[in-house]
């Protein structure tokens, strides 16, 4: 059990608030014999009642023989402290201080008071005061008045044929619609496999032997083509280097008959182009440009080596044409779903009126060099026409009020309007500048009511005097005034035209 002594200035209040802050299910409380709690045994009992809502066992305490006696009528069920001697309250009349000093502690964090009755009666009457005058405020403010005024109608269907223009205004005489032009840039990118081929490789090398059957030298100039005949294909090679082929001597020089010997010299060759088909074996016929077989005749020495291809993809011209022309069709499909998602939400994009205009390509590769595939990045400016949703009506309106009676309007409400894009024709046109619309409005001719002069003709008045302005209205049904709230002292008409609301509606 936890034990708190109290200070003689520490109220119920106080007290209750000490024993909130303790954790022990078991409080003893020490009461000094000067305690303010003991002016009135209903102190006492709010503060026992207090802990045992809190789950707590309380144990008194106290230092004189009045405190003590205090504390057996409290645990006497009989008594219930309603004795008013002069100088102090009344059971009820504590248990209301003591109740609403709480509340105002609690909610407003007030200090401890010590004040006698009528100055506390003076604080309560205070703040009931301020309650009232805040309450009545709030019902100032949610002071409204709402009519409901029920018409006559009659329905008006209508078809009109209207052209939108860019740059124009919205004119009834000539029919157009004020255009207004919507453009955006797009960047769309593609790739896609190269469909171009090329042959790389190396050249073949190797050692030939030419043979001079002639009776003079001669002398091969570098690059003189020695061609190799291969079926009928020829493979040509050329000379690395210069070359003096001497010329044919008897094998024998002292006999005169003697077998003539052919001169040779032996030279570096290259063939002409790349390729493994270069690479002959050793002891092949070559023939010498520009020379007969009778003058002038070469061998492989060796087997040639050194020669190899292989295909690889390049980017042909067709690659980039197919991407450009892949591009600006997407562009050209995307730009009307583009366009008409940037459009503001009182605007309506016209289906059809796109023009694409390719800004800038670049291109991942050029024509010829070697790459599997090959991507496009391309920037267009798409643009088209829309129009205004607040124009289209105005427009609508005054091309259909000379079908209206005097003294009644077209209703905006219960309206339906269709517009119908004509398309590019021999008679109408679609473009990104201009274009032709078939507009269609159903609605209701309604008696015409100004609403700001009816409203200004009710405010301040009496909910008689307000009827009989309502009655005075001419082509109407009936009519409905409710005033909130309903309080005696509100029942008239604001004084203030936002408050008063106006509902025209047709009958069913």
């Amino acid at each position: 059990m936890t034990r708190i002594e109290l200070e003689p200035h520490d109220d119920v209040i106080t007290a209750i608030n000490k024993l909130r802050n303790i954790d022990d299910t078991g409080v003893e409380i020490f009461i000094p014999a000067d305690s303010v709690l003991l002016t009135n045994g209903l102190n006492l009992k709010l503060l026992k009642q207090t802990i045992e809502d809190l789950g707590k066992v309380l144990h008194f305490e106290v230092e004189t023989e009045e405190g003590q006696n205090l504390l057996d009528l409290l645990e006497d069920p009989s008594q219930n402290f309603v004795e008013d001697k002069p100088g102090e309250l009344t059971e009820a009349k504590s248990f209301f201080l003591s109740t609403l000093f709480s509340t105002i502690k609690t909610k407003l964090r007030l200090p401890s008071l010590h004040v006698n009755f009528n100055a506390k009666l003076i604080l309560i009457l205070g703040i009931f005061g301020l309650m009232a005058a805040g309450f009545a405020y709030k019902l100032k403010a949610d002071h409204r008045a709402t009519v409901r005024i029920v018409v006559d109608s009659q329905p008006l269907a209508r078809s009109v044929s209207i052209k939108v223009l860019e740059g124009s205004n919205t004119n009834a005489d000539s029919q157009t619609l004020k255009g207004i032009k919507v453009e955006k840039l797009l960047t769309l990118e593609k790739e896609i496999d190269t469909t171009g081929e090329k042959l790389e490789g190396d050249t073949a090398t190797g050692t030939i032997t030419v043979y001079n059957k002639t009776t003079g030298s001669i002398t091969l100039k570098k690059g003189t083509k020695v061609i190799y005949k291969e079926g009928e294909d020829d493979l040509t090679y050329k000379l690395e280097d210069e070359l003096t082929i001497p010329a044919m001597v008897p094998k024998d020089s002292s006999d005169p008959a003697s077998v003539l010997i052919p001169g040779q010299a032996d030279a570096q060759v290259e063939a002409a182009d790349i390729g493994s088909h270069y690479n002959i074996d050793d002891s092949e016929t070559l023939e010498i440009d520009d020379y007969k077989k009778t003058e002038l005749v070469a061998s492989s020495k060796e087997k040639f080596t050194g020669g190899k291809s292989e295909t690889v993809k390049v980017v042909a011209e067709e690659d980039l044409t197919s991407l450009s022309s892949a591009l600006l069709t997407e562009a050209t499909s995307t730009a009307e779903e583009v366009l008409a998602d940037s459009v503001q939400k009182s605007q309506e994009f016209i289906t059809g009126s796109t023009s694409v205009v390719k800004q800038k390509e670049e291109y991942s590769h050029d024509k010829g060099e070697e790459t599997e595939k090959v991507k496009l990045v391309a920037t267009y400016l798409v643009y088209g026409l829309a129009y205004s949703d607040d124009d289209l009506d105005n427009l609508v309106n005054s091309l259909v009020d000379k079908y209206v009676p005097e003294e009644f309007e077209v209703s905006k409400k219960d309206r339906d309007v269709k517009v119908e894009i004509l398309g590019a024709t021999d008679s109408s046109v679609l473009s990104s500048t201009e274009a032709d619309l078939q507009v269609t409005i159903k609605t209701y001719v309604v008696p015409r009511i100004s609403e700001d002069s009816l409203k200004s003709d009710l405010q301040g008045k009496k909910p008689e005097d307000a009827q009989k302005v309502l009655g005075s209205l001419g082509n109407i049904k009936t009519y409905e005034l409710k005033i909130s709230p309903g309080v005696p002292f509100l029942q008239k008409v604001p004084g203030d035209t936002d408050k008063i609301s106006i509902d025209v509606v047709k009958e069913n």
